[in-house]
């Protein structure tokens, strides 16, 4: 979480914090339904995160 938190763009640190709380508890924490959700959503909408607005994806906080 620490790596979330520090390393992440906050655009991302609510779905990626969401990802890691719904993931399966092990050694590797994933969940592979999920880990090529972000890439599907570009290729579909032209955004990895629909609900950010265009400031967002043109780099504005």
């Amino acid at each position: 979480m620490r790596c979330i938190a520090n390393c992440a763009h906050p655009h991302y640190r609510g779905y990626l914090l969401d990802c890691l709380e719904k993931a399966r508890p092990g050694h590797i924490r994933h969940d592979l339904s999920r880990c090529f959700e972000l890439h599907r959503t570009l290729l579909a909408t032209g955004r990895m995160l629909p609900e950010a607005g265009p400031a967002a994806v043109a780099g504005e906080p």
